[in-house]
C-alpha cells in the first residue's frame, strides 16, 4: 500500500545493459510528454477494464468508508480525468511538473532498496550496483509519515455495509482495524500474533467455525488474516462465502464468530498450536523451492524495508512466542470496532427502490448503517459457546522424517539431471517386456496400466508428487456425465475437507479432477506422510459412492449437500458471462476448434433440469464411470521404485480402478 516496487527480468547476458537503463529512471528521468501520455492512457485503460470487477469495486468501497483525511480514503488506481488537468490548469505540462516534483522529493536513496539476481559473482553484482545507482540523490525524507487521523475512528466502526455486486455472489466479512505505529509493527515482526489468530479463525478441521457452519449448509468457504496493512494499522478480516441458506442466517453466523472469539479469550493461548505453526514455518524455510528470479528480487527488495539484513530471508518465516501480543490483538476484535460487510445480488431490487448510495469511482450500490446497540451488546458477550466449537487437535500430519533417498549409498552414484537433457522417467509397471504384446491399437479400449517413476537427484528436497490419470471415455461422454462427475468431486472434497485441511497445514495437498479423458488424482508434499493422505483420498473417492447408495438418494443430508454444490456450480458457470471479453473470446475459440468440447450453456441446462441432475442420476453415472478405469501413473521426487509401486498399489487396494493385470500397453 505504501511502497512502489519496480522490477524486470531479462536474458542473463543482457543484465548489465538493462541495469544501466533501469538506473537512469532514478538518476535522470525524462518524463517527456509522449511517454507520460502513453502511461496515462495505460492507467486509464486498466481502470476501465476494472470497472466491472467486483474485487476492485469492493476494495475502493472499503477505502471510501475510511476517514476522508486519511490517505487510505483516496482513489486507488487513477484515471485520465484525475491524472490530466484541464488545459486552463496546465494540461499535460502540469502533470509532467507534478511527476518531476514527486520524483525529486520522494525518490531518495536513503528510503530505497535494491536487489539484483544474476549469474555473475557477488563482487561483480555489487560493483554494478555501486557504479550504476550511486547517482541516486539523498533528500533526507522519512521512510514513514505520521497520518493526521485514524483511517477508522470509533465513529466509523460498529457498522454494517450492504453491497450489490456485479457477479452473482454472496459474501460476509468481519473486519477490524488494529491500530499501531511503525515501531510497534517492527516489534511484532517475529511474533506475528495475527498469523496465530488467522490460523484458528480460518481453520477447517474438527471443532472449527468452518466445520460447524459447513455442516449447517450455510457457507462454502472461510478465510482469515490481514487484508490491508499501512504504517498505522493492520486490517484483520474474517471472510466467508455464503450459500443461499447462509444468507438467511447472517446474524447467527456473526454470533458464532464471536462465540469462537470468546472461546479464544477464555482459553489459555495454546502453546501447542503455536509450536505447530512455528515448526511448519521452519520446515517451509528449510525446504523451500527455488523461486522465479524476478519474483525473488521483487520480494527481497520489499523485505529489505521490513527486516534487518541478517533477517531478510528468514524474517517472514520467524515465529516467536508472545502470549501478550495475541491477547492484545484479541482484545481489539469486538463488535464495537467491527466493520461488517454483506455482499449479495439479492440486495439489487431493494437498492434500486430505495436509491442506495453510489460509490464515486465505480458506482457501486451500497448502504452503510450503524449496528443496533442491542445486537452489538449481544455479540460482545455471548451467553454460551456452541458445543461444536473447540480448539484444534494436534496435527498428526506434521512430517518428522526428512531423509533423502538420493543420499543413500545405493543411489549416491546417480548424477544430477542435466537441466537441458534431463533423464527420462523409468517405466516400472508393466515390468517385463517379454510378457507384453508387440503393440496395441491406439484406439484400443483396453489400454491397461503404466506406472512411471523418477527419483529426484537435482533439487534434493523431501517431497514427492504422485499423479494418477484414470482413463475413461464415459466421464466426458455427455454434458450430464461431466456435470454429475464434477458434483461428485465437490461432494468428495466436502467429505475429505477436515482431514485434508490438517494435511494441507502440514504441507500436503491433493486434487481429484474431472478431465475430458477421465479422472485425475494428484497428491503432493513431504514424502513422510504422503502415503497416508493418498490412502484416505483414494479410499474415499471410491467409498463415498457406496456410502451414498447405502443411505439412499433421498437422504436429507445428502440432498442438502448435493443441492448446495449444484447451486454453487450453477453460479460459477453463469458468472462466466461477466468475465472480461478476452476471456470469453478465448473460451469460445476453444469451443470452435475442439469439435468434442461441451459448452457451458449445456452444463447450465443440465444443472437446471432436476430430472437429469439429481443424486440418483449422479450415483448411476459415477458408478458406470468407475466400472472400468485404466491408469497412467507417475511418481517423482524423494521416492524409490518400490515406494512408487506402493502408491499405485494403494489405488488397486481400494478398488478405485478395475483392470486385468494382463492388459498392458507398450511404451
Amino acid at each position: 500500500m505504501e511502497d512502489t516496487n519496480y522490477y524486470f527480468s531479462i536474458k542473463w547476458e543482457e543484465l548489465q545493459g538493462a541495469l544501466d537503463r533501469f538506473s537512469a529512471f532514478f538518476t535522470c528521468p525524462r518524463f517527456d510528454n509522449a511517454s507520460t501520455e502513453r502511461e496515462m492512457k495505460a492507467v486509464d485503460s486498466e481502470h476501465s477494464n476494472n470497472l466491472q470487477d467486483d474485487g476492485w469495486r469492493l476494495f475502493q468501497l472499503q477505502k471510501s468508508t475510511a476517514h476522508p483525511e486519511h490517505p487510505f480514503h483516496k482513489f486507488g488506481s487513477g484515471n485520465r480525468k484525475t491524472l490530466l488537468p484541464p488545459p486552463e490548469k496546465g494540461g499535460m505540462e502540469a502533470t509532467r511538473e507534478a511527476l518531476l516534483a514527486f520524483h525529486t522529493t520522494y525518490y531518495s536513496a536513503d528510503i530505497m532498496k535494491l536487489a539484483i539476481v544474476g549469474r555473475e559473482d557477488l563482487d561483480t553484482l555489487q560493483e554494478w550496483a555501486v557504479q550504476l545507482f550511486a547517482g541516486v540523490r539523498t533528500t533526507g525524507q522519512p521512510s514513514h509519515f505520521p497520518y493526521p487521523v485514524e483511517a477508522w475512528d470509533p465513529s466509523r466502526l460498529g457498522t454494517r455495509l450492504d453491497v450489490v455486486p456485479v457477479r452473482e455472489m454472496r459474501r460476509l466479512s468481519l473486519a477490524w482495524p488494529l491500530p499501531h505505529n511503525w515501531e510497534k509493527q517492527r516489534a511484532l515482526q517475529s511474533s506475528k500474533p495475527a498469523r496465530y489468530l488467522a490460523h484458528l479463525l480460518g481453520h477447517e478441521g474438527k471443532g472449527s467455525l468452518h466445520s460447524y457452519l459447513n455442516s449447517q449448509g450455510w457457507i462454502e468457504s472461510i478465510s482469515a488474516g490481514s487484508s490491508v496493512k499501512t504504517a498505522d494499522m493492520d486490517m484483520f478480516k474474517v471472510s466467508l462465502s455464503l450459500t443461499q441458506a447462509g444468507m438467511e442466517h447472517i446474524e447467527e453466523i456473526v454470533g458464532l464468530v464471536y462465540q469462537y472469539l470468546k472461546l479464544l479469550r477464555s482459553s489459555p493461548v495454546d502453546r501447542k498450536v503455536f509450536e505447530e505453526l512455528k515448526t511448519m514455518s521452519e520446515i517451509k524455510f528449510l525446504f523451500r523451492e527455488k523461486e522465479n528470479a524476478v519474483d525473488f528480487a521483487s520480494g527481497i527488495s520489499s523485505m529489505m524495508h521490513e527486516y534487518p539484513p541478517e533477517n531478510i530471508l528468514w524474517g517472514p518465516y520467524a515465529l516467536d512466542w508472545d502470549e501478550q501480543a495475541v491477547r492484545d490483538y484479541l482484545s481489539l476484535l469486538t463488535p464495537e470496532r467491527m466493520h461488517l460487510t454483506v455482499v449479495s445480488k439479492a440486495f439489487e431490487e431493494e437498492a434500486q427502490k430505495e436509491a442506495w448510495a453510489k460509490e464515486k469511482w465505480y458506482g457501486t450500490l451500497h448502504k452503510l448503517e450503524k449496528l443496533p446497540e442491542a445486537k452489538v451488546a449481544a455479540w460482545s458477550n455471548p451467553p454460551e459457546i456452541h458445543p461444536m466449537l473447540s480448539l484444534p487437535s494436534p496435527n498428526e500430519f506434521l512430517p518428522t522424517d526428512f531423509s533423502l533417498i538420493c543420499e543413500q549409498p545405493a543411489y549416491k552414484s546417480l548424477a544430477p539431471d542435466d537441466p537441458v537433457h534431463p533423464f527420462p522417467p523409468s517405466l516400472l509397471f508393466p515390468s517385463s517386456a517379454q510378457a507384453l504384446p508387440a503393440s496395441l491399437p491406439a484406439s484400443s479400449p483396453e489400454r491397461g496400466v503404466k506406472v512411471f517413476h523418477k527419483l529426484d537427484t537435482t533439487f534434493k528436497v523431501p517431497k514427492v508428487q504422485f499423479f494418477a490419470h484414470l482413463l475413461s471415455r464415459q466421464i466426458y461422454s455427455s454434458p450430464p456425465s461431466v456435470v454429475l462427475h464434477r458434483l461428485y468431486n465437490m461432494l468428495l472434497r466436502d467429505e475429505l475437507n477436515e482431514f485434508a485441511y490438517e494435511a494441507a497445514m502440514a504441507g500436503l495437498s491433493y486434487s481429484v479432477t474431472t478431465r475430458t479423458t477421465g479422472l485425475s488424482v494428484k497428491v503432493s508434499g513431504y514424502s513422510h506422510k504422503l502415503p497416508v493422505l493418498l490412502k484416505k483420498v483414494a479410499g474415499k473417492a471410491k467409498g463415498l459412492l457406496q456410502e451414498i447408495k447405502d443411505k439412499g438418494a433421498n437422504d436429507p443430508e445428502i440432498q442438502q449437500k448435493f443441492n448446495k454444490h449444484r447451486l454453487t456450480l450453477l453460479r460459477e458457470y453463469m458468472n462466466f458471462d461477466r468475465e472480461a471479453p478476452y476471456e470469453r473470446a478465448l473460451y469460445n475459440t476453444r469451443q470452435v476448434l475442439d469439435g468434442q468440447a461441451w459448452h457451458l450453456a449445456q452444463y447450465i441446462q443440465v444443472l437446471n433440469d432436476h430430472s437429469t441432475c439429481n443424486v440418483q442420476a449422479m450415483t448411476d453415472v459415477v458408478e458406470e464411470g468407475m466400472a472400468r478405469l485404466d491408469c497412467d501413473a507417475y511418481a517423482h521426487g524423494n521416492v524409490n521404485a518400490e515406494e512408487a509401486l506402493s502408491y499405485f498399489q494403494t489405488l488397486k487396494d481400494v478398488r478405485l480402478m478395475n483392470f486385468e493385470e494382463k492388459e498392458f500397453c507398450v511404451v
